[in-house]
């Protein structure tokens, strides 16, 4: 119970940071996903289960403060994580640096590409009446956001090392008394 609090409350602040500060500075709103970035993290430290429940929540609160239609960023995040555990589970089964960083790159191409397929898709069968500018403003944040996106797991993954024993190999060193 508690540990499910800790997530809500994480996922809250996340949000406030990602919708609300990151607005303000206008060239950093479009380059920084937080809260894909620690979906990723989740999955790739934890599991799938954790992950989920973060995008679930994260997705839902998401898609209420959201103009788009509803449901749009709950699908587009949960198809996202989806496509980064088949990845992570079929040709990165480690945990090494290379791939956080390529699972990170992965997940961010794949959100985009879900967002806005989803986002056209409901504009033309005139469920949405907004929709996605596919210009090269959008082609370039897609650029940026995984060069960052991959840097930032980088990071993360050094912190992960230091802070945690999730991806320690303790298994190779003998202990000496």
């Amino acid at each position: 119970m508690k540990r499910i609090f800790f997530l809500v409350i994480l996922i809250i602040l996340v949000l406030i940071f990602q919708l609300n500060i990151l607005y303000f500075i206008s060239s950093l709103s479009s380059l920084i996903n937080p809260f894909l970035i620690i979906a990723v993290l989740l999955l790739l430290l934890y599991d799938l289960k954790i992950s989920f429940f973060w995008v679930l929540v994260g997705a839902f609160l998401i898609d209420i403060y959201s103009i788009n239609f509803f449901g749009l960023y709950l699908i587009t995040y949960v198809l996202t994580i989806y496509v980064a555990n088949f990845f992570f589970k079929r040709f990165f089964t480690n945990r090494s640096l290379y791939s956080f960083i390529i699972i990170s790159m992965i997940a961010t191409i794949s959100y985009f590409v879900f967002l806005a397929g989803f986002s056209q898709l409901f504009y033309y069968i005139h469920i949405s009446p907004y929709s996605l500018r596919l210009d090269h403003i959008f082609f370039l944040s897609v650029l940026y956001q995984t060069m960052i996106n991959a840097f930032i797991m980088g990071l993360a993954y050094f912190i992960a090392l230091y802070v945690s024993d999730h991806l320690k190999a303790n298994f190779i060193f003998k202990k000496q008394f």
